[in-house]
């Protein structure tokens, strides 16, 4: 451990042999402040820690005040984003805000957390509830995919995204179902019509969809079980 020694001069400054907190030089060439900053660095830090306090409590506050979830979270990360500097001054022994800001960041981040997560479930059954009302499979799919990108972004600011991921696999498997569903009932229709080779060729395709495809494993295997049977039935002599 630096050994703290601090020299009186009569009437001068304070000589502290430790290195500024901030930049790192050392006492011998520059008198620190008791906050253990010289005085370039003291400035600027001062003026910075002002400036993101009241960053910090301005977006705070907004979001407070406002009841949509995505304004909600955008105010959320821009208070983080001056928490997390905050706090990065407190790693160097800076008094950066009232408490600690380490522990403010720590509620916040669980505060956006449990929001994105609510907001991720809510928009999922919602989407779920749109691809029943869509006309046609690519709308339908388009409906997942849209969502499927806006969980991605929801994950980069998640302390733990597996949540996500479970909500991930509910879309990534309608759109699947939606995929194989359009190849089966074209496959079926060309099977009443008595086309029976086009409809092997259809049932086949559906077969190999699926063993490309991410669906979750036991419920591609239930599709593949049925699938197979249908293709020995159909399978030209």
């Amino acid at each position: 451990m630096r050994m703290r020694i601090m020299y009186h001069f009569s009437n001068g400054p304070v000589i502290n042999m430790s290195d500024c907190k901030y930049c790192g030089c050392s006492g011998w060439f520059f008198a620190l402040s008791k906050s253990g900053l010289c005085q370039n660095c003291g400035h600027m830090v001062s003026l910075e820690i002002a400036q993101r306090r009241d960053s910090f409590r301005d977006a705070a506050e907004r979001a407070s005040q406002t009841g949509n979830p995505h304004s909600k979270i955008a105010r959320l990360d821009q208070a983080l984003s001056h928490l997390e500097a905050l706090a990065k001054l407190e790693e160097r022994g800076i008094e950066a805000l009232e408490g600690t800001a380490s522990d403010q960041l720590k509620a916040r981040k669980e505060e956006r957390d449990r929001l994105i997560l609510e907001t991720s479930r809510r928009e999922t059954e919602e989407a779920l509830a749109k691809v029943s009302g869509a006309q046609g499979p690519k709308a339908k799919i388009a409906t997942c995919q849209a969502l499927l990108l806006k969980l991605s972004e929801y994950k980069l600011k998640l302390s733990d995204a597996a949540p996500l991921s479970l909500l991930e696999r509910r879309l990534q498997d309608c759109a699947h179902q939606i995929r194989l569903n359009e190849l089966l009932e074209k496959a079926k229709e060309e099977e009443d019509a008595g086309r029976r080779d086009s409809a092997y060729g259809l049932y086949r395709e559906a077969a190999g969809f699926l063993k490309a495809s991410d669906m979750d494993p036991d419920l591609r295997t239930r599709h593949l079980v049925r699938l197979n049977g249908k293709l020995k039935e159909l399978k030209p002599k």
